[in-house]
């Protein structure tokens, strides 16, 4: 908890905002209600850019000079990094938590497995490196495991297997052969062709009796083990102490050059010469196609590795064997430190299959907080998570019918409701979250509408743990968003009234004032009607409810307030004409029905109410000062609708069409004109009326949301509506 101090200019749309959010025992969140429009986005996204280390700027004016000042305590204080900050955006399909793999229950299992593992890692980071160089394949260590054919295995446990295999050891004399050169697409696919493989066999054949008729060279012992039996022989000394070779069927002995002479011969003899033919028909059969030219240029240029292409997995085998071979003392290194190790492994793989981890606390708390899904969480691969430093596979299980089964996430997602889909955004948010904890960070928190578009039961389970993660002073939480009902239930629950805030937009800049309305807003306004023209005339469809509750709709009380929410010009009935209702009468009302001190009530009753409302409209308009009060909202909203409505019943001038309307009124009154779409004066009332029909026309009746509708469109708004509604255009309302 402590001190943030904000100034923001020109970013994403935020023109100037400064304030500084104190977080105290009293104050551990700060809650703001931003309509649509007002902040919320910007504000969220200016953050993420500070997580993210990237330049806010102005969306649409990238010109204009930015600034993003988030500091701690004041002005002068540190400034707030990437790791100070925590953004929760609103629902993203594609949301998934990078942190999932540090929730290991037992921190220090995993801290042993990472020692291990760091120790192994820079061992066989060498042989990953050399296997690429030689091979020419940047992936070089997976190509080898799926060569030698073994099922999904650690890479570490096949070259601990490939370094017992003495037999295969033996057969590796393949080091200069360059894997990619060699194994190219067209070429894997020509050893693949009949004929050419007919033709491999039958050199093979050529070749064998060509060995066992050499002096030198039989079929278990060709001229790669001549050469390295020559090279071994050298290397120990033996031909130093003047010892000499003595070939079969030979008397006397050659020494180290004459060997080797011999050695060479006898290649050449039998592969250039013995084998011409043979590999003249190879060379037909591989010149047919541009795609095997340079495959066949490769073994013209190394017509000893032929015989291996007979059986190619194999020579595949033996040719990664030579690359190990050839740089023998990292790979034994690396080799010996993952045996060392590996019991030690298998003993953390078995230990954390059978541990509880955070992870799966944090699913058990989502599938009992959100009790009404149609599907169960579990946990599926801890072992990995250690092993492989993998994420945790969360298993979905579907219930129906009293039965269960374990179904895939995009099959079940196709079947789930947006409600039930943006849960599971949330269950990624607590693993988020969580591994802040744990991680022992303490960052600010910035939840930018996460509760949007959850259907009530939902959006309860969210408030609840919003109110746990608030309550564990954890984190220091600001929660931006534009469901009024959502932000007046947290700041009750969450005993945040102190600290929640309207946020307010003008031309100039963003700032937040305090909140209200937490309660009944009736209430409060019960307490405040003797001293506020707004408040009066806001309670008028309140007054309205209670009437018809009490007497129904027929009642004359009844039909005069409904004549203060809807313009009436009736000739016959002049009590519920509008402009006949006197405040004489609407006061008396209003004392009986709320029960209020008479000689509190001091406002002028000689008057109409229909001039009290437009007078009282006309000073709140006339302020300059924005505020983010209810009760001035629904007044100006009651007189846009009462003048836009008088003027159309005037227009049409016809009592039989406009009495006639029993509910819709200012729409079917607008449906009831011809505007003139010829004359721009008329078009502009026409888009008047419109603008009307949708700031007004339903939203100053109760709901259950006390006006929310109201409350989400700013003052200025209105008030720019009533200039024009009262403006010369429509004069002859008013």
């Amino acid at each position: 908890m402590g001190i943030v101090y904000f100034k923001l200019e020109n970013c994403y749309g935020i023109k100037s905002f400064q304030y500084t959010f104190n977080f105290n025992a009293n104050k551990k969140a700060h809650i703001i209600y931003a309509p649509n429009g007002t902040m919320k986005t910007s504000f969220a996204r200016t953050l993420q850019d500070i997580c993210d280390n990237r330049i806010t700027t102005d969306a649409f004016f990238p010109e204009r000079k930015t600034t993003r000042i988030v500091k701690h305590d004041n002005q002068d204080g540190i400034d707030f990094e990437a790791s100070d900050i925590l953004v929760v955006a609103p629902y993203r399909g594609d949301y998934k938590s990078e942190r999932m793999s540090l929730l290991l229950a037992n921190q220090s299992l995993k801290n042993e497995y990472d020692s291990i593992h760091n120790e192994i890692d820079s061992k066989m980071d060498a042989v990953k490196r050399n296997l690429s160089t030689m091979s020419g394949k940047k992936d070089a260590i997976s190509i080898l495991v799926k060569d030698f054919g073994e099922e999904p295995i650690n890479s570490y446990e096949l070259l601990s297997r490939i370094s017992d295999d003495i037999e295969l050891k033996a057969q590796a004399q393949f080091e200069n052969i360059s894997y990619g050169k060699l194994f190219t697409p067209d070429a894997e696919d020509a050893l693949k062709r009949p004929e050419l493989l007919d033709e491999l066999t039958s050199y093979v054949v050529q070749y064998n009796k060509l060995l066992s008729n050499s002096v030198v060279f039989q079929s278990k012992f060709d001229h790669y083990n001549a050469k390295e039996i020559s090279g071994d022989l050298a290397k120990s000394g033996f031909f130093q102490a003047n010892h000499k070779v003595l070939l079969n069927g030979e008397s006397v002995g050659r020494d180290e050059k004459e060997f080797r002479e011999i050695i060479d011969e006898e290649k050449r003899r039998i592969i250039e010469v013995g084998m011409a033919e043979k590999f003249a028909k190879l060379d037909t059969i591989l010149d047919k196609k541009i795609g095997t030219r340079d495959f066949r240029a490769f073994i013209s240029q190394n017509k000893s590795i032929i015989p291996e292409l007979a059986d190619v997995q194999e020579f595949k085998k033996k040719i990664w064997v030579s690359y190990l071979l050839s740089k023998e003392a990292d790979f034994i290194e690396a080799v010996l430190c993952y045996k060392r190790s590996r019991e030690r492994i298998s003993e953390i793989i078995n230990e954390a299959a059978n541990q509880t981890s955070i992870w799966e606390e944090i699913v058990n708390e989502f599938n009992n907080r959100f009790l009404d899904l149609p599907y169960s969480l579990k946990i599926g691969n801890k072992e990995d998570v250690v092993l492989n430093q993998k994420a945790p596979v969360v298993i979905f299980h579907f219930k129906s019918d009293r039965a269960e089964k374990e179904v895939e996430q995009k099959l079940l997602l196709e079947f789930l409701s947006d409600g039930e889909k943006r849960a599971l955004y949330l269950l990624n948010i607590i693993f988020e979250i969580k591994a802040h904890q744990i991680t022992n960070r303490h960052p600010l928190i910035v939840f930018d509408d996460i509760a949007d578009s959850f259907d009530y039961k939902n959006k309860y389970a969210i408030i609840e743990y919003l109110i746990d993660i608030i309550e564990s002073q954890f984190f220091s939480p600001i929660i931006l968003s534009h469901n009024f009902d959502f932000y007046r239930t947290l700041a009750c629950r969450a005993g945040l009234k102190s600290s929640s805030w309207f946020a307010e937009k003008t031309e100039r800049e963003i700032s937040i004032e305090k909140g209200e309305y937490f309660e009944d807003v009736f209430e409060h306004w019960k307490e405040e009607v003797y001293k506020k023209d707004a408040i009066l005339v806001a309670s008028i469809a309140f007054l309205r409810n209670i009437e018809q509750y009490q007497n129904g709709k027929e009642s004359i009380s009844y039909q005069q307030l409904t004549a203060l929410l809807h313009y009436k010009k009736n000739l016959v009935h002049p009590v519920i004409s509008t402009e006949c209702y006197l405040m004489d009468d609407f006061c008396d009302l209003i004392i009986e029905k709320w029960g209020l001190k008479r000689e509190l009530i001091t406002y002028d009753r000689t008057i109409s109410v229909f001039e009290f409302i437009i007078k009282c409209a006309r000073d709140i308009s006339n302020n300059p000062q924005s505020s983010f009060c209810l009760e001035e909202k629904v007044v100006l909203a009651i007189a846009c609708r009462l003048i836009a409505e008088k003027y159309m019943i005037n227009r049409i001038a016809d009592a039989s069409k406009t009495e006639a309307i029993k509910k819709n009124q200012t729409r079917a009154l607008k449906n009831l004109i011809t505007f003139n779409r010829a004359d721009p004066q008329d078009v502009q009332r026409e888009e008047i009326i419109n603008r009307v029909l949708i700031i007004s026309s339903e939203n100053i009746h109760i709901n259950a949301f006390m006006y929310e509708p109201l409350v989400d469109i700013a003052l200025s708004e209105i008030k720019a509506l009533f200039n024009l509604v009262s403006s010369p255009l429509l004069s002859d309302a008013v």
